[in-house]
């Protein structure tokens, strides 16, 4: 592969990406990338729903808040994002677990990996795996597709 080649595609990415903001507020830099690629998040929802459908595979969305910096869960600026994946997951017929309602009763500072600068935005420590892990298992278990899956 050429330098070139990989230039010239890295330059069209990004005036395609801008192209795609200009119809976005101005907005978190999370918020503005769901803006951006709403349209492919929903198409890539949908086309994971008729993949489960066809080979009879269940499909557990975890929607896994940012880790956001002194933040609460109780006044997560990302919410109403959570809220448009849930209702995209839903709409295409497959179940989704939201860790910001397991995480609600702790602070990003308890559930994040430490930076010298804060907290990762993006990844648990410890005990934030251990709470999305039996999140997760407590769900699958009350699934009664999960209940007697086997391979096809």
């Amino acid at each position: 592969r050429s330098h070139l080649l990989h230039f010239v595609q890295k330059k069209l990415f990004r005036v395609q990406e801008n192209m795609r903001r200009k119809d976005c507020p101005r907005q978190e830099h999370h918020a503005l990338l769901h803006c951006v690629y709403q349209q492919d998040i929903n198409d890539n929802i949908e086309a994971i729903a008729a993949f489960s459908i066809a080979q009879r595979v269940p499909v557990v969305f975890v929607i896994h808040p940012v880790f956001e910096q002194g933040g609460s869960f109780e006044n997560y600026s990302l919410a109403d994002i959570h809220g448009q994946l849930a209702h995209a997951i839903t709409h295409a017929g497959l179940s989704f677990i939201d860790l910001r309602d397991s995480y609600q009763n702790y602070s990003a500072q308890q559930l994040a990996l430490p930076l010298p600068t804060g907290v990762d935005p993006w990844h648990p420590n410890k005990l934030g795996h251990k709470i999305a892990a039996q999140s997760l298992l407590a769900h699958i278990e009350g699934m009664k597709e999960f209940i007697n899956w086997s391979r096809p």
